[in-house]
């Protein structure tokens, strides 16, 4: 114990100058004020701090947590992290990015069909790439995009080198052609090829049929061409004709012209008549949806003039049955009138008689009284 005199109050200690002339810290009592002279014990501060037992203790568990938070952020990563590519090409251009576990992370859209058809389709995220296929044929056919029997193109990309992801891939693929109703015709897409296809801003798939199309030989074409017309019915006779007389001339001006230039021509061509053919689809939907759009418009005008034409009905009907109600107090009132003037008439007409019965009584009395 320390003698001394209280300088300071604080909220853990005391401040007390010594006969020595120091100034040295005490612990606080209850009865402590400033100026007092007292017996303390010196106040010793909190040391913060770890020791060997308690990190001993607490170093497994820091080591746990650390490990439940990297198996968390790698499973996030994971579970973003892009494994594939699935294009479905119908009219509408649609892609699909995958995650390992080939659900959709991700929709990309190739053109204004591929917008329309994504924006009826809301719960696409984290949900098998089985699933969302089948959703977006679905909803292709209900918006009138894919005909019975139109073929669709799914092309596969494999952007991570996992054989796991393609084989599960190639049978998720498997399953979306044997469920459809419609012929699939499945593609498979490099890497490259994908990214040339989106540098060009167009599907991969379209890009790839396109491309394998050009490589052709112009004699495989020029032999498909003939398979095709040696296919077509004779309107006249009703049988199938033999016309290779008039395709020969046709394919020998085809190879004779296989020349970079005109294949390059060629494939402008065809690629012109895609887009005018695409942009003539576009506008007879456009054409359709507009047509019904104005006859559901023609339908609800039509039935808000009925509901209209009812409502007035209605309200004359209410007006004439208050007139008639009207009137009819009319009446009611007029016919208590004249029976009130009635009965006042009559109530005169009584006391005119009783005072005239009253005169000829005080006559004759009078004359009684007289004789």
């Amino acid at each position: 114990m320390k003698k001394g005199i209280i300088v300071d109050l604080k909220d853990q200690y005391i401040v007390v100058l010594t006969p020595t002339g120091e100034f040295v810290k005490g612990k606080r009592e209850f009865d402590h004020v400033v100026g007092k002279e007292v017996l303390f014990t010196p106040y010793e501060e909190k040391k913060w701090g770890f020791s060997l037992p308690t990190v001993q203790i607490l170093a497994p568990i820091v080591a746990l947590l650390v490990l439940v938070f990297s198996v968390m952020a790698f499973s996030s990563f994971s579970s973003q992290k892009v494994y594939a590519y699935v294009t479905i090409d119908i009219n509408p251009s649609i892609e699909l990015a995958l995650n390992g576990s080939l659900e959709v992370v991700d929709v990309i859209a190739y053109n204004n069909d591929g917008s329309t058809v994504l924006s009826r389709i809301h719960d696409w995220k984290h949900k098998d790439v089985l699933e969302v296929s089948k959703k977006i044929i679905e909803e292709s056919e209900e918006l009138g995009f894919l005909t019975t029997n139109q073929e669709v193109i799914v092309g596969s990309v494999i952007v991570a080198k996992d054989e796991n992801v393609l084989l599960d891939l190639n049978q998720k693929l498997e399953q979306v052609k044997q469920n459809a109703t419609t012929p699939i015709e499945i593609v498979q897409i490099t890497k490259e090829e994908r990214e040339e296809a989106v540098q060009k801003g167009v599907s991969p798939t379209t890009y790839v049929v396109e491309k394998k199309e050009t490589q052709l030989p112009t004699s495989n074409r020029a032999n498909s061409f003939v398979k095709e017309k040696l296919k077509e019915p004779n309107k006249e006779k009703g049988k199938q004709i033999e016309i290779q007389q008039e395709i020969q001339p046709t394919l020998k001006h085809e190879v004779k012209n296989n020349t970079p230039k005109n294949d390059w021509k060629q494939k402008e061509e065809r690629w012109k008549e895609k887009i005018e053919k695409k942009e003539q689809k576009t506008i007879n939907r456009q054409e359709k949806r507009e047509q019904k759009r104005l006859e559901r418009q023609e339908k609800r005008e039509q039935k808000r003039l009925e509901r209209q034409e009812k409502r007035e009905q209605k309200r004359l009907e209410r007006q004439e049955k208050r007139e008639q109600k009207r009137l009819q107090r009319l009446d009611k009132k007029e016919m208590n009138e004249k029976i009130k003037v009635k009965s006042k008439h009559d109530k005169v007409e009584n006391e005119s008689q009783e005072d005239k019965k009253e005169q000829k009584e005080n006559i004759e009395t009078a004359d009684k009284k007289g004789d």
